[in-house]
C-alpha cells in the first residue's frame, strides 16, 4: 500500500511540474523582423512547440505566439528555435506500423525547428513530431531532411540511410581526412549525438560553429535525459 501511495504522489509530482509555468530569460523576433526581449515559458518540448508563451516583463499577462507570428525565439543558454518551411517523411519508422509498401510520404509543413548546429556553411537542425527529423541547411539554401526510412520485406524490417550519402555530398574528396570521415558516415547512426559530430566535423573549416543541446531536467525520481545525444 505504501508502495501505491509513494508511485501516486510521484505522478502527481511528475504532472505538476511539467503544468507549471517556467519562464526563462530569452528574446523574440517576429516576423516583422522586430525583437523583443523578456520572458519564455520555457517546457523543455519533447515535441517541438507550435506556439509559446512570452511576457515582455514578469509583472504583466503573457501572451501565445505561434509560427504566423515568429520568425525565432530563444531561451538564454538554452534552447533556439527557427521558423521554418519544410518537406518531411511520415512513413512510420516504429516497427509496429511498418508496411511493405515502399511509396514516398511527404507533406509540407511550417514549424519552429530546434538548432543543434549553427555555422555559415552547414548546419543542422532538429524536428520531433510522431518521429525525429533532421534537417541541414547549406549556407544561403533552403532546410533539406535527413532521410532516413524504414521498411518491411518478407516481413523483416530493412532500413534506408539515405542520410549517409546526402552528409557525403558535403564532404570534398581532396580532404586528408576524407576516408575517415566516409568510414564514420557510414558507420553513423540517426540520432543527434551522431550527426551532430558529423556536421561539426564536415564543416570545419567553415568557422565558428555553435553547438546546441539540452538537457531535459525530470523529477527526482527519474534520471537526467537528452534526447538527441543518444
Amino acid at each position: 500500500m505504501r508502495i501505491i501511495f509513494l508511485i501516486t504522489i510521484s505522478q502527481l509530482f511528475f504532472i505538476n511540474a511539467f503544468t507549471q509555468a517556467n519562464y526563462q530569460p530569452g528574446f523574440i523576433i517576429k516576423n516583422n523582423g522586430e525583437t523583443i526581449h523578456g520572458w519564455i515559458d520555457y517546457r523543455q518540448w519533447s515535441n517541438n512547440p507550435k506556439k509559446i508563451l512570452f511576457k515582455q516583463n514578469m509583472g504583466e499577462k503573457e501572451a501565445p505566439y505561434t509560427v504566423d507570428d515568429l520568425s525565432l525565439f530563444s531561451i538564454t543558454n538554452k534552447d533556439t528555435y527557427t521558423r521554418a518551411i519544410v518537406t518531411k517523411d511520415i512513413r512510420p519508422v516504429d516497427i509496429k506500423y511498418l508496411t511493405d509498401d515502399t511509396q514516398d510520404s511527404v507533406v509540407s509543413d511550417t514549424v519552429f525547428l530546434r538548432e543543434l548546429v549553427v555555422s555559415d556553411t552547414l548546419s543542422l537542425y532538429a524536428l520531433t513530431d510522431d518521429k525525429y527529423h533532421f534537417y541541414i541547411k547549406y549556407k544561403t539554401g533552403g532546410y533539406e531532411e535527413l532521410i532516413y526510412k524504414v521498411y518491411l520485406h518478407d516481413g523483416v524490417s530493412e532500413t534506408q540511410t539515405t542520410y549517409r550519402q546526402q552528409l557525403l555530398t558535403y564532404l570534398p574528396s581532396n580532404r586528408p581526412d576524407y576516408k575517415e570521415l566516409d568510414y564514420r558516415l557510414n558507420h553513423s547512426r540517426y540520432v543527434g549525438k551522431d550527426l551532430i559530430a558529423l556536421v561539426q566535423l564536415i564543416d570545419h573549416r567553415s568557422g565558428a560553429i555553435t553547438l546546441k543541446t539540452k538537457k531535459i531536467s525530470l523529477p527526482f525520481l527519474f534520471p537526467v535525459v537528452d534526447r538527441f545525444l543518444l
